[in-house]
């Protein structure tokens, strides 16, 4: 009985120690903000956040796909209004196809889809 007893403490003692070879993993930390932007009467698509959206060279311009008229909507970053609105061909040699999952906006703002 003594030993057992003696022993449960030991396997105590070890488990509570902390190790010397862990290393602390510290949060990422970041910031949430609200920003309102100019839309001028325009419905913005927002339900997936911004997933599908890309920035220019300048990172003043974020082009966001539309997915209600199949458009990609330009927003000024510095102004925070709605600048421009670019429709797309769904069908057609030219066309995108109906669903855009990915989008990059590459140098001359040209869109890859």
């Amino acid at each position: 009985m003594r030993n057992s007893t003696f022993l449960l403490i030991l396997c105590v003692f070890f488990s509570c120690q902390r190790k010397d070879n862990e290393v602390d993993n510290q949060g990422l930390s970041y910031s949430v903000d609200t920003v309102i932007i100019d839309s001028k009467g325009r419905l913005l698509d927002l339900e997936r956040g911004i997933f599908i959206s890309g920035l220019d060279d300048k990172e003043s311009s974020l082009f966001l796909y539309n997915r209600f008229d199949h458009s990609i909507d330009e927003i000024n970053l510095n102004s925070l209004t709605f600048v421009n609105n670019y429709p797309l061909e769904a069908e057609g040699p030219n066309g995108t196809g109906n669903h855009v999952n990915y989008m990059n906006v590459s140098k001359d703002s040209l869109f890859f889809i």
